[in-house]
Order: C-alpha cells, then structure tokens, then sequence
C-alpha cells in the first residue's frame, strides 16, 4: 500500500514537469505549485482509466475505442487547465492538442496491430496438432518416469 503511494507523488512530480514544459511551450506559466496542482487534477482520470479497463477484455476494439475516449478527455482537461489555469496561448495550445491526440491514435493504431498480431500468433496453440503435440510430450514424461 506505501509503495502505490510512493508511486503516485513520484508521478504528480514527473507529470508536473511535462506540465511544465507543455505549459513553457504554449507560453504559460512556468509557476511549479500550479503545474503540480493541475497534474494533481488530471490524474483523477487514472481511476476512470482503470476502472472502464475491463472493455479490453470483451473485445479488442471496444477496449480501445475506451482507451482512447479516456485519453481524448484527459487532454481536453489538459486543454482548458493550460488556457484557464496556467494562461497559456490558445492557438499554440491547440497545436500540442492535436499533435497529442495523433500520437494517441496512433498509438492505438499499432495496440490494435499488436494485439491482432498476438491473437494470431495465439491461434496456432489452439490447433489439434499442438495438442496432439502436448499430450506427446505428457506421454514421453510418465514413460520416463516409469523408467526411473
């Protein structure tokens, strides 16, 4: 339990800084305490995160989809914390948006591919012949067995 706490102020300090640098970028404030405040709020969403991650496990794309509706969101509060709290450039914290949101597509993008890729890849295991294969290798252990 200590350690899941640990856990979390170190990532409100590591989440502030890129706060932090997100916020230098779209030239606002520079100001830790708020950076660390507006961190501390956005992590609310971990939770949310968490809790709707079992539509992975129903299927592949609705646990995505999920995912990547919770990350949009996440941004969104990003968005308005960088213009209302930390009175950054709008236009220039727009740009971070979408670019932030492309490498969430994207990253879902190759989840799907890799997942897929492992389902495959998973599939071959299900087949007769690995069985047949397994219970071969059951056969040869109790036969070495007998013999010892």
């Amino acid at each position: 339990f200590v350690w899941y706490i640990i856990a979390a102020v170190i990532g409100l300090f590591i989440g502030a800084v890129i706060v932090l640098v997100i916020s230098a970028i779209c030239k606002g404030s520079t100001d830790f305490e708020s950076n660390v405040r507006v961190t501390a709020s956005l992590m609310v969403v971990m939770p949310i995160g968490a809790l709707l991650g079992f539509a992975g496990g129903i299927n592949l794309y609705l646990g995505a989809v999920v995912t990547l509706g919770v990350n949009i969101f996440s941004l969104w509060l990003l968005y308005n914390a960088l213009n209302e709290t930390l009175k950054a450039k709008q236009e220039t914290t727009k740009i971070v948006s979408y670019v932030l949101i492309a490498l969430f597509v994207l990253a879902m993008f190759m989840k799907i591919a890799t997942l897929r890729k492992a389902n495959q890849f998973m599939e071959g295991f299900k087949n007769s012949d690995f069985k047949e294969m397994m219970k071969d290798i059951e056969e040869e252990k109790e036969k070495e067995k007998e013999n010892n």
